[in-house]
């Protein structure tokens, strides 16, 4: 660098340094959070496409709430909330 590079470097103290590192911490963990529950809801989605037949149109039951499942020919589903039966 030159002399004129690092005159224009801001030089930041000990509070801004913590204060940059416990941000970038949790930078790191929530990317990481991000990329768990990617992967996870990618394969979720896999798994219920392999267990959907195709043309099926139905409601389930999970904790205590009501979801309408549609799948098509080409193993393309949707899931909507259904408010009451």
């Amino acid at each position: 660098m030159t002399n004129n590079a690092v005159q224009k470097q801001k030089i930041i103290g000990m509070e801004e340094r913590v204060r940059l590192q416990v941000e970038l911490q949790r930078y790191l963990r929530a990317e990481d959070q991000f990329a768990r529950a990617s992967k996870e809801f990618n394969d979720s989605c896999r798994s219920l496409r392999n267990a959907l037949g195709t043309r099926q149109r139905f409601v389930v039951q999970v904790d205590f709430q009501f979801y309408l499942m549609t799948s098509d020919n080409d193993g393309n589903f949707e899931v909507e909330k259904v408010p009451t039966l």
